[in-house]
């Protein structure tokens, strides 16, 4: 399984651009194959419910995580970098829009987010997004797990889903994890691929 398709959008990982050519390349050739979101206790791939122990290839050494901000509801900025090049996120006052008089709807525009890749058992790429705390718990334990181990072979994650009672906003909150099921796909054969980003 190969997929290196970030080559020609290498420079995507931070806007705005000081080249609009270099940016028009990173918007077209942006793919994250099928965008996998875990919404009220359920993954979705857009409004197609994935099944709960659907299992995926963990694509792990391709991480990112960064800032996203947004206007009108629209992507307008990113900030993203990958773990395994050392990426560092800048601290929130280092971004605009610190005043929060100043925000939209008292929403901050600027959104943390990671992007995990992951493979399915019939070879598509998927990523799952996420901005929430239980998300980004999720991805941090698969990265944990990941980091223990000898970091020759890949995760094989089932998705799996836990809950709880919030005492702060008196509902139950519902939150992703990612089963480790084993391991598969020598790394070595893949350190040369790119995801899209």
């Amino acid at each position: 399984m190969t997929h290196d398709l970030a080559k020609r959008n290498e420079n995507a990982v931070a806007s705005p651009y000081a080249n609009p050519w270099l940016e028009a390349e990173a918007e077209v050739g942006s793919d994250l194959g099928k965008i996998l979101k875990f919404v009220d206790g359920v993954y979705k791939v857009g409004e197609d419910e994935v099944e709960i122990g659907t299992k995926f290839v963990a694509q792990i050494h391709q991480v990112m995580r960064g800032w996203v901000k947004f206007e009108n509801g629209k992507p307008t900025e990113k900030i993203l970098g990958k773990l395994a090049d050392g990426f560092k996120m800048p601290k929130r006052e280092e971004l605009s829009d610190v005043d929060e008089s100043l925000w939209e709807d008292n929403r901050d525009p600027w959104s943390e987010q990671w992007y995990l890749p992951l493979i399915s058992e019939s070879d598509e790429l998927h990523t799952f997004v996420t901005a929430s705390d239980g998300g980004a718990s999720a991805v941090g334990a698969l990265c944990g797990a990941y980091g223990r181990s000898d970091r020759t072979c890949l995760p094989i994650v089932a998705l799996k889903g836990g809950s709880y009672m919030s005492k702060k906003y008196h509902k139950k909150i519902h939150y992703p994890e990612f089963f480790v099921a084993g391991w598969n796909n020598p790394l070595k054969d893949q350190m040369d691929d790119e995801m899209p980003f």
